[in-house]
């Protein structure tokens, strides 16, 4: 039995498969953003409850206020974080890097007390690890 030897030669397939790579990663964080903002209207819509536990009530003084959502006064908040074309979104997509990355926030400068909660006023979780798994 004779050896049998071939050799290939594959220029530019290293180039093909990273190009063809990063245009996967890309269309994969352009869609993973999509799902995120959903993921979080629904969060918003259901208080919270949508994906992790129910915001805490407010207190009890704002009771005789006329009943509107929590954390929704102006909207502002919500659509910073639910509407692509809200000024106060932030999506961008990086492709400069070696890996694509995806920047996703909100510029709403009262979104972390909410997230995080103050002294006086309780934490209020609008971006939860059950929101980013699965993603």
């Amino acid at each position: 039995m004779l050896p049998f030897t071939a050799t290939l030669e594959l220029t530019g397939l290293d180039e093909a498969l990273t190009a063809a790579i990063r245009a996967t990663t890309e269309q994969a964080l352009t869609e993973a953003a999509a799902e995120l903002r959903q993921r979080l209207l629904l969060q918003f819509e259901s208080e919270g409850s949508a994906y992790g536990e129910p915001w805490l009530p407010r207190k009890a003084r704002d009771k005789n206020l006329p009943r509107r959502p929590l954390l929704f006064q102006t909207g502002r908040l919500k659509s910073s974080l639910t509407d692509r074309d809200s000024p106060d979104h932030i999506e961008e997509l990086e492709t400069g890097a070696d890996r694509p990355t995806l920047l996703f926030a909100s510029r709403v400068l009262y979104a972390t007390f909410h997230q995080r909660g103050t002294r006086r006023m309780p934490a209020r979780p609008i971006l939860t690890p059950e929101i980013l798994s699965a993603l």
